[in-house]
């Protein structure tokens, strides 16, 4: 059996690079197809879900979540990450700037992705499940992410990611859906304020 720190590289790496192509691809591509930009995330999280209540014996498949999946998730919701991350991004994508939407998944992306390796790699003050040495990774990474879109505006940046740190924490739901929907959320309130 490969070790859990392995699986987490790999896992981290995949999380990283498509949610920086993601980002990418919806700041260049919304303004010419607007919501329509969500179409292949649909289709992909079908797919997923399709794949985790059906499990079809199939090579790739089965390669894939054999390398990408922990154990746990093969069994019971095999994609169980991705479908989260792709169902959370919905809510920056749909109901915030665009500037702002890359920002939050840039947090996302490099904070949470970053938070993992550091974490693991070098963590020794814990806080619950979490450690110190993770979330101030997430605080650095997730805040140079932030200035890519928000290079005007460090405050926002700087406060969407001590949010995005804050609720990376949390353990209630899976931060691949509770990080995007969260900072949504925060980001819109202090709009109102």
């Amino acid at each position: 059996m490969k070790s859990n720190f392995l699986l987490e590289i790999k896992r981290q790496s995949v999380h990283l690079v498509l949610g920086v192509i993601i980002t990418v691809s919806i700041y260049y591509l919304k303004p010419h197809v607007g919501n329509l930009i969500l179409a292949p995330l649909i289709i992909a999280i079908g797919i997923m879900i399709y794949l985790s209540r059906f499990k079809p014996n199939h090579g790739v498949l089965d390669y894939i979540l054999s390398e990408l999946e922990r154990w746990e998730n093969i069994e019971t919701v095999p994609f169980k990450g991705a479908i989260w991350f792709g169902i959370g991004i919905f809510f920056p994508i749909l109901f915030v700037p665009l500037n702002v939407a890359c920002s939050i998944l840039m947090i996302f992306t490099l904070g949470d992705s970053m938070a993992t390796l550091i974490g693991k790699s070098y963590g020794k003050h814990r806080i619950g499940n979490k450690s110190v040495e993770g979330s101030m990774a997430f605080m650095l990474f997730g805040f140079l992410g932030a200035l890519i879109f928000l290079f005007a505006d460090p405050l926002l940046a700087l406060e969407l990611t001590i949010c995005g740190v804050l609720l990376e924490l949390s353990t209630l739901v899976d931060d691949n859906f509770l990080i995007p929907f969260g900072l949504t959320i925060f980001y819109t309130l202090i709009q109102m304020i």
